[in-house]
């Protein structure tokens, strides 16, 4: 059984709204400072992110248990997502253009995500919504990332050419 699914966000905006036949299935809200967020689907889930050179984010529930934590290697642009079930899923970009990556537990779950600027889609052979939830968050934490260390190198060049 495939999913398939459509996604968009704004230019400037970190908030990704899934929608499937024209209907809303699903949204991550992020906080606009830091990279904590909020999924809304069938239950709602709490991503907590904790450190910086060796960032952790921690999964909590509606009742603010933990459930999940991703552990995060930013050389290689990869992630990894534990489960309270010590199920494991794998995150990683799949081209150079990082327009395209996908999260999977090597077993019997698949998610893989298409992006243009905006918007996109996901094609799913699972229903876990958590999963497919923590692919975005993980695709908004590097993205985030990436344009720190881009500003980080621009803004010494153009001062000097001021």
């Amino acid at each position: 059984m495939e999913n398939l699914l459509a996604w968009r966000k704004g230019l400037f905006d970190s908030n990704y709204q899934l929608y499937a036949n024209g209907e809303i299935k699903g949204s991550l809200v992020f906080s606009s400072w830091k990279n904590n967020a909020r999924g809304i689907a069938l239950k709602n889930y709490y991503f907590t992110s904790e450190g910086f050179l060796h960032p952790v984010t921690k999964i909590r529930d509606e009742h603010h248990n933990q459930i999940g934590v991703i552990t995060y290697n930013a050389l290689k642009l990869k992630a990894t997502v534990t489960f309270n079930s010590l199920d494991h899923a794998s995150w990683s970009y799949t081209n150079s253009w990082l327009s395209q990556w996908v999260i999977t537990n090597h077993k019997d779950k698949q998610i893989q995500y298409y992006s243009e600027s905006t918007s996109g889609t996901v094609h799913s052979d699972t229903d876990d919504e958590l999963m497919l939830l923590s692919g975005f968050f993980i695709r908004e934490f590097f993205s985030r990332g990436i344009i720190i260390i881009l500003l980080i190198l621009l803004i010494p060049i153009l001062m000097r050419t001021c």
